[in-house]
């Protein structure tokens, strides 16, 4: 008997590792915001947006190093803030990014600088900066913010499967 009780401890303990990993993996996804830029990035392709000027008013170069192999690629770029208002006169600040060049391909020293903005009616804090490499395609939004998080999960479920199943067959 005492041997069956460690069996079955072993197993409840397998099992929740299992279990773990899959909830690890979701939380992770969610408190990155990635599940949130995803969820914006949809609805910025899909639903009718409104363009008004705005202008970027804060600019930040930054350096990243990607690792690629044993090499190490190092991309540069920009953050920038710009701010613009609604249509019901909301001041609404937000915030890009931008990979080697500034949005218009203008320098630091031309800030302030107009630009235009898209965003939604509904819910303007969901915008982005106008023909700013863009991307429309519902395909391009899939393989950006979607396809690696769901490989990712993918591959930890088949692990906590496995995982399970090993403490279920104990």
């Amino acid at each position: 008997m005492e041997e069956y009780e460690k069996r079955k401890s072993y197993s409840v303990k397998i099992i929740s590792i299992g279990i773990a990993i899959i909830v690890f993996y979701i939380w992770s996804f969610i408190g990155s915001g990635s599940l949130k830029k995803a969820i914006e990035g949809y609805e910025i392709i899909t639903k009718d947006k409104i363009t008004t000027v705005g202008q970027i008013i804060n600019v930040e170069e930054f350096e990243e190093e990607h690792p690629i192999g044993n090499k190490v690629d190092v991309v540069s770029g920009y953050y920038y803030k710009y701010s613009f208002n609604t249509n019901e006169a909301i001041y609404v600040e937000s915030f890009g990014k931008s990979y080697s060049k500034m949005p218009l391909n203008k320098s630091i020293k031309d800030i302030p600088f107009k630009i235009d903005v898209e965003y939604i009616e509904s819910n303007p804090d969901i915008n982005r900066v106008k023909n700013d490499y863009n991307n429309d395609s519902l395909f391009q939004w899939f393989k950006q913010r979607v396809l690696l998080w769901l490989l990712g999960f993918i591959f930890c479920l088949f692990i906590a499967y496995r995982v399970i199943r090993g403490g279920i067959g104990e």
